[in-house]
């Protein structure tokens, strides 16, 4: 009993210190100790997964799949939910950028116009008023998906926390059990 609790306990350590490089093999054994066993392997196969999807997240892929375990995966769901978020922030960046090369084109031909006829000057000033809108729109757009994308970046920092808290104590009720 002592030496499978050992095991579990410093690999326990280890994922409290962010370290999920762990190895544990599965147990035949069908007591209680060996159900634990499976559970931290299961758990710890779960937080690899979530890490190698938030590293692939950081290098930028958003085709990434997660799939939460259940409806009360908090990390799972809330990685999730930040892949959606950051999926429409980028696809709202680049209607964004569409609209502004559209406005850039247009100041461009304004400007050219301007340049050829002086007769269409007040035309071409309150299509540059318009486009300076439509700039001024896309970028309220882009600052207020910032904020979001902020926001929930604090939230998934909280949750990591909170998990980071559970495996702290369950380490602790482990090191009870152990003694």
């Amino acid at each position: 009993i002592v030496r499978p609790l050992r095991t579990v306990t410093l690999e326990a350590g280890k994922i409290a210190k962010g370290d999920l490089k762990i190895h544990l093999d599965s147990t035949d054994r069908q007591d209680e100790v060996g159900e634990l066993v499976r559970s931290f392997v299961q758990m710890t196969k779960s937080l690899q997964n979530i890490a190698s999807v938030a590293t692939q997240i950081s290098t930028g892929n958003l085709a990434v799949k997660l799939t939460p375990q259940s409806n009360s995966d908090v990390l799972g769901n809330a990685l999730t939910l930040m892949v959606k978020n950051l999926q429409d922030l980028i696809s709202d960046i680049r209607s964004a950028v569409e609209v502004l090369s559209t406005s850039i084109e247009e100041i461009s031909i304004s400007s050219i116009q301007l340049a050829t006829n002086a007769t269409e000057t007040a035309a071409a000033v309150n299509e540059t008023t318009s486009t300076m809108e439509e700039v001024r729109q896309a970028s309220e757009l882009a600052t207020q998906k910032t904020r979001s994308v902020a926001d929930n970046a604090q939230k998934v920092n909280a949750i990591a926390e909170g998990c980071k808290k559970a495996v702290t104590e369950m380490e602790d009720e482990m090191s009870k059990i152990h003694l």
